[in-house]
């Protein structure tokens, strides 16, 4: 999403639906004419576009590096303040 590139991305792999939300097409990672058939929907500019534009915009509010950072330093702080409870 970052990178501006459209994503293809399993709708049953664990927390890819929460994470690329409709910033992508989901599609059973399991048939080969599944996927194909998504990938080609990236064929219609329009559709290509949106998904493009939503995708750097949901990667730049959610997944940014100090977002990210922010958030790694906010668990470990709380793994080392709860590690003697163990």
């Amino acid at each position: 999403m970052a990178s501006g590139t459209p994503i293809v991305a399993g709708k049953n792999s664990g927390a890819t639906k929460e994470v690329i939300k409709n910033c992508g097409i989901l599609t059973n990672v399991k048939s080969s004419k599944s996927i194909i058939n998504s990938i080609l929907k990236y064929d219609n500019k329009k559709i290509y576009n949106q998904k493009r534009i939503l995708g750097l915009k949901r990667a730049n509010e959610y997944f940014n590096l100090n977002i990210v950072t922010k958030s790694y330093i906010k668990h470990l702080k709380h793994i080392l303040n709860n590690i003697n409870k163990l």
